[in-house]
């Protein structure tokens, strides 16, 4: 018998964080090699990188409305924390007259008549303010409109105008009336703006006027037109408001606009239709510019448009029209970068050219640094403190010290009109859209921008965090990679909370978080699964290699303590080949092992059949047990006998087959029997190896029988031989055994002298 260590599976604890890993490897009698399961346990790395991967890949490459809505959310969440934690004032170089609830209830016909902001205007002019930007929409004619003007013609003015992205007035049916026929070219291709301007400012608006009192005459007067007429008339009428509206629209387009060369990635809202301010109000500010806010995802205002287009011209938004005009430059000389920023070369006010991030759209990303705040701080007048009625001297001197040199936005503070916009904001839930304006200004005077990284950027953050998360759960037990996991997350909210709050950087958290959440789900639904594999594995091979039902109790049992050990009487078998040492030195690796591969099955057949217990293979030995489990037949002693015995008829069958027959080899084994008390259970370290044996006397006293045994005999102790019933029992004569008794044997370890018993089984 030659000694190569025990075939014991080992086992390293359960669960899906610790996986068994079994590799065992047999060759046939034939010598063909056979390979069982290798490497079993082992987590795929490349099944885990794809499991890390996929969230990373679907949740970049597939648009999910919600998803974005949730990383708007977290945007608004980290602007109001920042505003909570270190809150910056806007500049005091803006200030805001806003119009409120009591300045409507006051001056109601002033400010309808316009009267109001004449008289702003005026003031100031006088305090020295830089410049005014109006967030009211002067949209009808009214009486004062050529005071107004003047006074605008005083002061840096840049007056807000609206819009329609959806409907665009036509022409009226027909041909146009013979005096209106030679304008209307003019309307669609006439390149002199002063010579537009004097048309729709003044020509037609006059023409108009008096269209409009005749017919107003007319309706009044004893003798009504006929139909035909009052068809003419109104007919008269619309084609010279539509004209006037084009001459309007075309002069834009030579004064205001910019062509809009398309490029890749430019994507600008397009609008139907500008709804202009007053004809005798267009052609007298420093600036006009669009105020429409398009609302991003929520309702909630947290982005602008800064550009617009309209008949394959760009112009620009309020904001940008009044930068413009702060910094000396035109609009057309601002370069465009769509997806990148909008670069203003300024002639005054700064010295290096000034970057607005934007996206495709032209959107501009705000950060807002006050809300409510801002609207109520006590340099922000109302209306009515702006036009001059000063409740006591102190806040008349305040007043002029503070518009001096300011840049001064008008607005309404509260909803209701039809010109008003109150709309939610990331700071709060309702908040004047004039305000919106202030924050944008605001940010480009400081530099003060947020970024949104771009997409490449998000896609590869992500794709980096999957393959990471991948690598660790192969590497990591699935406990360790769960709390790296949560830590990792924490630790990246962090980073982008700080990012956002230092250098203005937007890192995408709802997609990174749910990713996070995704991969945990797959890679934990993985490794439970390659547990449970591995599991089943090792019940199989364990079950197949040692005993099925030793294998059942420990895989039931295994935090039982009462497994780890009790004391039981049972029978100890050992049997071995007959000169193995000749065989391996005369034959191939390959034809030895196929011998063992067949000996260690026949045995385990035989011994489960005889429910025993297969407990180890050691070389060319096999060690079984009986009466080891509870549940086992009290008879361990009889069941060992029959089992060596067949084991000794069946490795003879074994050796009559003709291939070892033709290389010339002899099998035959030897056995030995023992009976005794031991302690039988689980031994080892349980996260490491297991293994379930016998320890005691009887276990040794057996090996050393089986040591005495000569070729297909069978040596049996005198305990066991006792329980058999002596030499003479029946049972032997049932197996048409030859008993022999011997005394005085001496046993290797024992200072006494033995009895013991030789077994022969007699030719049939």
């Amino acid at each position: 018998m030659t000694a190569t260590g025990d075939g014991q599976v080992p086992q390293e604890g359960s669960g899906a964080e610790s996986t068994a890993r079994v590799s065992t490897e047999a060759t046939g009698p034939t010598g063909k090699r056979r390979r069982g399961p290798s490497g079993t346990g082992r987590r795929n790395l490349w099944v885990t990188l794809l499991l890390g991967l996929f969230p990373a890949v679907f949740l970049s490459l597939v648009p999910i409305p919600i998803l974005e809505q949730a990383e708007w959310a977290t945007y608004d969440v980290r602007l109001r924390l920042r505003d909570a934690i270190q809150p910056q004032p806007i500049s005091e170089k803006l200030v805001l007259v806003g119009l409120n609830e009591k300045d409507s209830a006051d001056m109601g016909d002033e400010i309808a008549s316009r009267e109001a902001y004449i008289r702003l205007l005026g003031n100031l002019h006088e305090w020295g303010a830089e410049m005014v930007v109006f967030d009211i929409f002067f949209e009808r004619t009214k009486d004062h409109d050529d005071i107004l003007s003047w006074r605008m013609n005083e002061l840096p003015t840049v007056l807000a105008y609206r819009i329609d992205t959806n409907f665009a007035p036509g022409l009226p049916p027909g041909e146009p009336p013979e005096e209106l026929a030679e304008l209307l070219p003019l309307a669609e291709k006439g390149t002199d703006a002063a010579e537009l301007e004097a048309l729709f400012v003044h020509s037609l608006a006059e023409y108009e006027g008096q269209l409009a009192q005749y017919r107003q005459q007319a309706m009044q007067s004893a003798e009504p037109m006929s139909p035909e007429e009052e068809e003419a008339l109104a007919l008269r009428l619309t084609w010279t408001r539509a004209i006037r509206r084009l001459l309007a629209e075309r002069w834009m387009e030579l004064s205001i606009g910019r062509p809009f060369e398309s490029q890749p990635g430019a994507n600008p809202i397009e609008a139907a239709s500008p709804i202009m301010v007053s004809p005798t109000l267009l052609t007298t500010p420093n600036g006009m510019g669009i105020a429409n806010i398009e609302k991003s995802e929520g309702a909630v205002v947290r982005s602008i448009p800064l550009v617009f287009a309209f008949r394959n011209m760009l112009y620009p938004n309020l904001d940008l029209a009044a930068l413009c005009e702060h910094y000396g430059t035109r609009f057309r000389d601002v370069e465009i970068d769509w997806g990148e920023a909008i670069t203003i070369h300024p002639t005054r006010n700064a010295e290096e050219p000034v970057r607005i991030p934007i996206d495709d759209r032209g959107y501009y990303l705000v950060n807002y640094r006050q809300g409510e705040d801002f609207l109520q701080r006590p340099s922000n007048p109302s209306l009515l403190l702006g036009m001059g009625y000063f409740p006591e001297e102190a806040a008349n001197r305040h007043i002029r010290e503070r518009m001096k040199n300011a840049i001064v936005f008008v607005g309404e503070l509260v909803a209701g009109g039809r010109e008003t916009d109150v709309e939610p904001i990331p700071l709060q839930p309702a908040f004047p859209m004039v305000g919106v304006h202030v924050n944008v200004v605001d940010n480009v005077l400081r530099g003060d921008y947020v970024r949104r990284t771009p997409v490449w950027f998000d896609w590869l953050l992500l794709m980096v965090l999957g393959a990471g998360a991948g690598v660790l759960f192969f590497r990591s037990p699935f406990r360790v990679a769960v709390r790296v996991t949560v830590l990792g997350v924490v630790f990246y909210l962090a980073a982008a909370v700080l990012l956002f709050g230092t250098a203005g950087w937007v890192l995408p958290i709802a997609r990174p978080v749910l990713a996070a959440m995704f991969w945990t789900v797959f890679l934990f639904a993985y490794i439970v699964g390659v547990a449970e594999r591995d599991r089943r594995l090792v019940r199989d091979v364990f079950l197949r290699s040692v005993s099925p039902r030793i294998g059942e109790e420990i895989l039931k049992n295994y935090d039982n303590e009462a497994i780890w050990g009790s004391n039981r009487e049972l029978t100890v078998l050992f049997v071995d080949i007959r000169g193995y040492t000749t065989l391996s030195e005369r034959h191939d690796p390959e034809v030895v092992l196929g011998i063992l591969d067949g000996f260690y099955d026949t045995v385990s057949e035989i011994v489960f059949r005889h429910e025993g217990q297969v407990n180890k293979f050691i070389g060319d030995a096999v060690m079984a047990l009986f009466g080891a489990i509870p549940e086992e037949p009290p008879n361990h002693a009889e069941r060992a006998l029959r089992a060596a015995i067949e084991i000794q008829k069946a490795m003879s069958a074994f050796g009559e087959r003709d291939d070892l027959r033709a290389q010339g080899i002899e099998l035959a084994t030897g056995a030995g029997i023992n009976t005794g008390e031991a302690v039988a259970g689980l031994v080892g370290r349980r996260k490491i190896r297991i293994e379930f044996t016998a320890i005691g006397d009887v276990v040794n006293l057996s090996s050393r029988l089986q040591g005495l045994a000569t070729t297909n005999e069978i040596v049996a102790g005198s305990q066991t031989m006792e329980i058999l019933g002596g030499p003479d029992a029946a049972i032997f004569g049932d197996l048409n055994c030859q008993v022999e008794q011997t005394e005085g044997v001496y046993v290797k370890g024992k200072s006494e002298e033995q009895v013991v018993y030789k077994i022969r089984v007699m030719s049939s």
